[in-house]
């Protein structure tokens, strides 16, 4: 490791990881892909300023980076598992966060630059549009698993002091005590992923709005929070 990311080696590594995240042909597994991104990631909010300058002198990360990790996101959409729907969710988290990271750290503006030049291309403007429908279905997934679990866990602790839990036998209170743990590590889960995914869009509506303004993302993004204001008002709350 010290080798392919010491002062000589580092650049060359750096633009290998990031050729590969949208180069399916070579490495065809997403989620092998999604081990580049979490070294990436790595590197990049480290506490060595070499290494995270390199970031921004390198043209291939500069202008490959985001839409290689837009496409990466899109690519766990059909992976071909059978548990690929749950199993998409904590790589496309570490994605989320590194393009946080990338569009909003003042030491990487060039990345917001290098943005709003890709979006005058048209293979780059579906790619975006793909993954911002994405981001919003998974924002949408996640409150509603985060709500559902948060009616279990408060359906838990109503029932817990009550005669009728505490005649229940041993095993069957400890199975209904790890239910509402697993339920509550899960909450967190979910709505970390959610409050990311909206964060990242409201990042992108400001770096690039006129991304926005098309007829099939505004009425995309409308439907998202229409859909989430009518559930967050209705009775199932």
């Amino acid at each position: 490791f010290r080798e392919l990311f010491g002062e000589q080696n580092a650049g060359w590594s750096l633009s290998m990881l990031t050729h590969f995240l949208s180069e399916a042909r070579f490495v065809r597994d997403p989620f092998i892909r999604s081990k580049f991104v979490e070294i990436l990631h790595n590197l990049l909010t480290s506490d060595n300023h070499n290494l995270v300058s390199l970031f921004t002198r390198h043209s291939v990360l500069l202008h490959g980076l985001v839409p290689g990790l837009l496409m990466l996101y899109n690519d766990f959409e059909h992976t071909g598992r059978s548990s690929a729907f749950y199993d998409k969710f904590r790589p496309r988290h570490i994605i989320v966060a590194m393009l946080r990271t990338l569009l909003q750290d003042e030491q990487l503006v060039a990345y917001q630059d290098a943005l709003s030049s890709n979006c005058g291309d048209e293979s780059f403007s579906d790619l975006f549009q793909q993954f911002v429908n994405l981001a919003l279905n998974d924002t949408v997934y996640t409150l509603d698993e985060s709500l559902l679990k948060l009616g279990k866990i408060h359906d838990h602790e109503v029932e817990r002091p009550t005669a009728e839990y505490l005649a229940l036998s041993q095993e069957e209170r400890e199975q209904k005590e790890k239910a509402y743990q697993d339920d509550k590590a899960a909450v967190v889960g979910w709505m970390t992923l959610g409050s990311e995914c909206l964060g990242l869009v409201s990042v992108l509506t400001r770096l690039v709005p006129e991304m926005f303004v098309t007829d099939f993302m505004v009425h995309r993004v409308a439907g998202m929070l229409n859909y989430c204001l009518s559930y967050l008002a209705s009775s199932k709350i």
